[in-house]
């Protein structure tokens, strides 16, 4: 490589910074729904390993609102899509 060209594209640390950051506003904003899905889940580790997990989750999600703009969005649009 020359001296004078720069290496395209985005540093690895800020990329994955954006996944992290993603992945964590996705499950804030789905936290209850996936709690429930994972609520009927058939009986055995698997669903006790997610029901553990998702619990507390989307008991904090809910506490701090973050259901709201989920579910504003299930009564509208998503009303429509299902109709």
């Amino acid at each position: 490589m020359d001296e004078r060209e720069k290496p395209v594209g985005m540093p690895l640390k800020k990329a994955w910074g954006g996944v992290v950051l993603f992945y964590a506003v996705a499950l804030a904003l789905n936290a209850a729904a996936l709690h429930r899905n994972n609520e009927i889940l058939s009986y055995g580790p698997v669903r006790s390993f997610w029901l553990a997990v998702s619990g507390p989750a989307a008991k904090t999600c809910a506490a701090l609102g973050f259901d709201r703009p989920r579910a504003f969005w299930t009564r509208t649009a998503g009303k429509a899509l299902n109709e």
